[in-house]
């Protein structure tokens, strides 16, 4: 029984990583950027990456911790963003 509750832990524990890395949206980020690059588009100035997928899930997936740095961008870049969604 106790085997079994470990491995459900740790299961859980992934879902609840991804979870927590689907809130922390890199495009309400400060740190995210668009790259000029087709192969890598999408960056993250504070981990100083570029990836092919949203950057916090490369570092999910390299390290298997939720992005640490994600600092929420101000309400004014926040309301850009959404304005900007909502057009597409």
């Amino acid at each position: 029984m106790h085997l079994v509750l470990n491995f459900y832990l740790i299961f859980q524990k992934k879902s609840l990583l991804e979870q927590i890395s689907a809130h922390m949206n890199c495009i309400n980020c400060k740190h995210f950027f668009i790259t000029w690059e087709t192969k890598f588009p999408y960056g993250c100035n504070a981990y100083e990456i570029k990836s092919k997928s949203a950057p916090n899930l490369q570092v999910l997936e390299n390290t298997g911790l939720a992005c640490l740095l994600f600092d929420l961008k101000k309400q004014e870049a926040l309301d850009q963003t959404i304005n900007f969604q909502k057009k597409f």
